[in-house]
C-alpha cells in the first residue's frame, strides 16, 4: 500500500444505519463532517449498482476556502456498508505530465462516457468529448487534423479509458516509446484496481492461512488451533468441515498403518516359528555334550547333533532382515548332509548357480523346506533321489528352481494343493501341506508383488517348485 498512499486524499468508511462514520483512523459525527456531498451521492445511487466512480470538489480541512479536485471512488460492502477512496486528481495529473513521451502530447483519462477525469496538460481545440467513433469500451486509433488520438480501455469495473492526443511531428521522433506510456498509464489503473483487491481479499487470505497452518500441524502431529466458525460464513463452513475430513483421514491412515506393520510382524514370526522352534536348539546342545561323554567327540551322532544344531541357529535368526544367498545355499547344503544319514539309497543334489547370483539377498529358510518335500516325496526306496537346484539372476530377480524325480502329484492333488495356499485358515491343508504352505505364506508376505510359490507336477515324473525374488526389494 505505500506505493499508492501519496495518490490516496482520504478513505471513508460508514453503515448505512449509523450516523458515524470512520476518516482514516479516526471516528467522526456523518452530519457535522465537513464533506456531506457524498453522503448524498451515496442515498441517490440505484441499490443495484455496487461500485461507481464520480469527480467531486472538497476541501483539504475544514477552515480552507479552497477546494481541490478528487476522484471519488464507491463501494459497497456488506450489511449496509460503504466504503470511499478520494483520490489525489492532481497528484494523477502529474503522474500523466511525468510519462508524456512526445512534445505537445496530451494524455487523458475518461470515464465510461468519455468525460475527462483528469489530463496531463493542454487538450487541442478540435477534440470532441463526445465523440461517436470511441463510445463505450472501444479501443482505437485516429488520426485526427493535426494529430493521433489512442484510446486504450482498461479491465476494471469503472470502464475507464486512456487516450492519448499526440502530434504528427511527434510521432515519428520516439515511436520506440509507445509501448512504455502504455504500460506507465496501466499502472496507474491498476492501483485503482488493487484497493479494492486489497480489501476483498484480506478476509479470505486470513482464513487460508488459518487452514494451512492448521494442514501443518496436523502433518507434523501437534495439536490443532479452535478455528473460527460463522453459521452465516459458506466460506467458513465448508472450509471446517474440509479440516475435519482431513484429520479424520490422518488418524485412520496412521491407525491402519500401525496395525498393518503389528500384523505383518505377527503373521511372519507366526510362519516361521512353526519350524524353528526355539527350545530345540537348546535340547540338541545338550544331548550332543551327553554323547560326547559316552561316545567320544569323532563320532556319526555328535556330527549329526552338530549339523542340526547349525541348522536350528540359523533357522532362528530376523524373519524379516534377507540375507545372503550364499548364506541359504551352505545351511541347505548341511541339511542335505544330514539327511543322507536317514536314506539308505543314494542321495543326488546338483546345484547350479553363478558368482553373481551369490550376490543376491533372500529371507532365511526358504530352500530347505522345498528339498525336505522332495526327500518326502522320492521313488521307491531302491531308487537314487535325485534333486536339482537351479539359482539365476534375470531382469532384476533372482529366480530359484528346486526340481526332482519323485513320484509327482496327479492333476486332482496339485488343484488341492495350489487351492490350499489361497485358504489360509483350512487346518486339513495346514496340516498336510505345511511347509509348502508355509513357503508360499512367507513369500506373499515378504514381497507383496511376487507371485508366491509355484508348483508344477507330473505323476510318476517328479515336481518342480520355484519362485522369484525381487532384488530391488531385498538390496541394501
Amino acid at each position: 500500500m505505500s506505493g499508492i498512499k501519496p495518490a490516496i486524499h482520504s478513505i471513508y468508511l460508514s453503515r448505512l444505519e449509523s450516523d458515524y462514520m470512520i476518516v482514516g483512523s479516526n471516528r467522526k459525527l456523518r452530519s457535522s463532517y465537513f464533506d456531506t456531498e457524498w453522503y448524498t451521492s451515496f442515498k441517490e445511487q440505484s441499490p443495484l449498482v455496487a461500485s461507481w466512480m464520480e469527480v467531486r470538489q472538497i476541501k483539504q480541512y475544514s477552515f480552507e476556502k479552497e477546494t481541490m479536485p478528487v476522484l471519488s471512488v464507491f463501494l459497497k460492502l456488506n450489511y449496509n456498508g460503504i466504503m470511499v477512496v478520494n483520490l489525489d486528481l492532481k497528484y494523477f495529473e502529474k503522474l500523466l505530465a511525468n510519462n508524456v513521451l512526445y512534445p505537445g502530447q496530451s494524455i487523458l483519462l475518461l470515464d465510461s462516457k468519455n468525460n475527462i477525469i483528469c489530463s496531463s496538460g493542454q487538450i487541442p481545440e478540435d477534440w470532441k468529448i463526445q465523440d461517436e467513433s470511441f463510445t463505450g469500451s472501444h479501443s482505437g486509433t485516429q488520426r485526427k487534423k493535426d494529430y493521433y488520438e489512442i484510446r486504450m480501455p482498461t479491465a476494471n469495473n469503472f470502464n475507464l479509458t486512456c487516450a492519448s492526443l499526440i502530434p504528427f511531428s511527434s510521432v515519428y521522433e520516439i515511436t520506440n516509446l509507445i509501448l512504455k506510456s502504455t504500460v506507465i498509464l496501466s499502472f496507474i489503473l491498476i492501483v485503482i484496481s488493487g484497493i479494492f483487491s486489497f480489501y476483498r481479499t484480506r478476509n479470505d487470505y486470513r482464513q487460508i492461512s488459518k487452514i494451512i497452518n492448521t494442514f501443518d500441524l496436523a502433518q507434523q502431529n501437534k495439536p490443532l488451533p479452535v478455528l473460527e466458525y460463522k453459521k452465516e460464513d459458506a466460506y467458513s463452513f465448508i472450509l471446517q468441515n474440509v479440516v475435519q475430513s482431513f484429520i479424520k483421514q490422518s488418524y485412520l491412515d496412521m491407525q491402519l498403518t500401525q496395525r498393518q506393520l503389528s500384523l505383518f510382524s505377527a503373521q511372519l514370526a507366526a510362519l516361521q516359528y512353526q519350524i524353528n522352534p526355539h527350545f530345540l536348539f537348546n535340547t540338541l546342545q545338550s544331548i550332543s555334550l551327553e554323547i560326547q561323554k559316552k561316545c567320544g567327540i569323532d563320532n556319526s551322532a555328535v556330527l549329526m547333533v552338530g549339523q542340526l544344531s547349525d541348522i536350528l541357529r540359523y533357522s532362528l535368526g530376523s524373519p524379516d532382515k534377507a540375507i545372503s544367498i550364499k548364506e541359504e545355499i551352505e545351511i541347505a547344503k548341511t541339511y542335505v548332509e544330514l539327511q543322507k544319514y536317514r536314506y539308505c539309497q543314494k542321495i543326488m543334489v546338483f546345484w547350479e548357480y553363478s558368482q553373481e547370483c551369490l550376490q543376491c539377498k533372500i529371507a532365511r529358510m526358504l530352500l530347505q523346506p522345498i528339498i525336505e518335500n522332495a526327500f518326502a516325496h522320492s521313488k521307491r526306496e531302491e531308487q537314487d533321489i535325485l534333486v536339482k537346484i537351479r539359482l539365476r539372476y534375470k531382469n532384476g530377480n533372482l529366480q530359484v528352481k528346486v526340481i526332482d524325480n519323485g513320484i509327482g502329484m496327479p492333476p486332482e492333488k496339485l488343484r488341492e494343493l495350489k487351492d490350499s495356499f489361497q485358504t489360509p485358515d483350512d487346518p486339513i491343508a495346514a496340516v498336510i501341506h505345511i511347509g509348502l504352505k508355509n513357503i508360499n505364506a512367507r513369500l506373499r508376505l515378504l514381497y507383496p508383488e511376487n507371485r508366491g510359490l509355484i508348483i508344477r507336477s507330473r505323476l510318476n515324473l517328479g515336481t518342480v517348485a520355484e519362485f522369484n525374488i525381487p532384488q530391488d526389494f531385498t538390496q541394501e
